[in-house]
């Protein structure tokens, strides 16, 4: 598991007083930092090999400005050519769940244009952060 930790600014909330539906999106991307330094360590983008071939997220609670965000970030299933990354998200400042997403991303060769196989040594790094739901 990887966990990340992040206080809503003001500017992700919008006129109803709560963090933005969009806003989850961008702590669900930066939450998946650590994932992809084990992916693709340096995160050098001429190495770059993994795209985000979908997102989905499910809002449980409304959050505002001043809360602190806590995203525990996991590898829920492993494919051939993709994996499904599990997002849940908290506030440490209410102790509720108030987010679960998801993101599948594939293994992509950029300079072939095409999806490969997860190498088996990137498999077995991944798999140290495999839970099951």
């Amino acid at each position: 598991m990887f966990q990340c930790k992040f206080p809503v600014r003001f500017s992700e909330t919008d006129a109803l007083g709560h963090v933005n539906h969009a806003s989850y999106y961008v702590y669900m991307e930066e939450a998946r930092r650590p994932l992809y330094e084990l992916v693709n360590p340096g995160l050098g983008t001429k190495t770059w090999n993994l795209i985000i071939a979908r997102t989905s997220c499910d809002y449980l609670r409304q959050v505002a400005y001043g809360e602190e965000l806590r995203v525990d970030t996991y590898v829920q299933s492993i494919g051939n050519k993709s994996l499904t990354i599990r997002h849940e998200l908290y506030s440490e400042t209410s102790g509720y769940q108030v987010a679960v997403g998801e993101a599948v991303a594939v293994y992509f060769n950029f300079q072939e244009q095409k999806s490969e196989l997860i190498p088996d040594d990137l498999r077995a790094a991944l798999l140290e952060h495999l839970i099951t739901v």
